[in-house]
């Protein structure tokens, strides 16, 4: 299932930053020769960005909310442009396909690299609060097993501290 609200706001960032390229491609002619390289890593960024505020999905649902974040911003940006004369109609099939296929991307990468992120944040204001998580990891005690176990269950009660 689609989580709207990261939908939404996955889908109107995308859109400004595909409108706002476009805009500027549309007097810039070098910018005009990246829009399909903006275009589509704009599309991937929206798939990230969904990920990262839909928390929480799985694989396959985030990579679904992602192509269709970066299918909408890169269909209307692509619409904009061709509305200024800038790409051929044509265009909007084959650039909202590759756009879904990036934005698809971003949302299955999303899942693993903000979820790495937040466990570092964690695990760092917990442990310590001012340390770097290399400086948190660094604390991790030596020894067996049990006392491996005591620092985490210790660790776990602190983050309702937090």
């Amino acid at each position: 299932m689609l989580n709207s609200r990261a939908l939404v706001l996955a889908t109107i960032l995308g859109t400004v930053l595909q409108v706002a390229m476009v805009v500027a491609g549309h007097s810039n002619k070098s910018i005009a020769g990246l829009f399909a390289v903006g275009g589509m890593g704009f599309s991937f960024v929206a798939g990230l960005l969904y990920a990262m505020w839909a928390r929480g999905g799985s694989t396959s649902s985030l990579a679904v909310g992602g192509a269709v974040a970066g299918a909408l911003c890169g269909l209307i940006g692509i619409f904009v442009s061709y509305m200024l004369g800038d790409v051929p109609m044509s265009l909007l099939a084959l650039g909202t396909i590759s756009s879904a296929v990036t934005g698809a991307i971003g949302g299955a990468i999303g899942k693993f690299l903000f979820r790495v992120t937040v466990v570092l944040v964690v695990f760092s204001a917990a442990v310590g609060g001012r340390r770097s998580p290399l400086e948190a990891v660094a604390h991790f005690p030596d020894g067996d097993d049990v006392s491996r176990m005591v620092w985490i269950v210790e660790l776990t009660s602190q983050l309702g501290d937090v």
